[in-house]
């Protein structure tokens, strides 16, 4: 706060370019955008973006990780139906499994889109590393 008489200016405030806003704002949509399809957005951006590297690394982690998740969840679904012929608490077990998986990925899913439409590079376990590497970024 500036006292009445002061010969005091108030300093310019450096402000962003547009352009730069711009980019960060379509990185967050794009990023977003990514996990919005599961695996299937994440293949999809990860094969047509080229230059925003926080794109492609949300892509191919929404690939890999909802990729994963997919094919649990089908996988337990799918097996669930082979045991109803054998045993139906083989089948009611799976189907659980399967339920089990589809809830924890919508969960996975809703953080992930939040946090790419936030700015963030979420790094998750173990399939971040993969996504860096299959986005072409940081390795380690």
């Amino acid at each position: 706060m500036i006292a009445c008489g002061s010969s005091a200016r108030p300093q310019p405030v450096a402000m962003a370019h547009p352009d730069a806003v711009a980019d960060r704002r379509a990185d967050r949509l794009l990023g977003a955008l990514a996990y919005a399809g599961w695996w299937a957005t994440g293949l999809l951006l990860l094969a047509i973006e080229r230059d925003r590297p926080q794109v492609r690394f949300h892509a191919a982690q929404a690939a890999v990780v909802f990729g994963a998740v997919w094919a649990a969840g089908l996988g337990c679904w799918a097996l669930a139906f082979v045991l109803l012929s054998v045993s139906v608490a083989g089948f009611t077990l799976l189907l659980w499994a399967a339920w089990t998986v589809w809830v924890g990925g919508l969960l996975l899913w809703i953080a992930c889109l939040l946090r790419a439409a936030r700015g963030d590079r979420w790094r998750l376990p173990l399939a971040g590393r993969w996504a860096e590497r299959l986005a072409g970024g940081p390795r380690g």
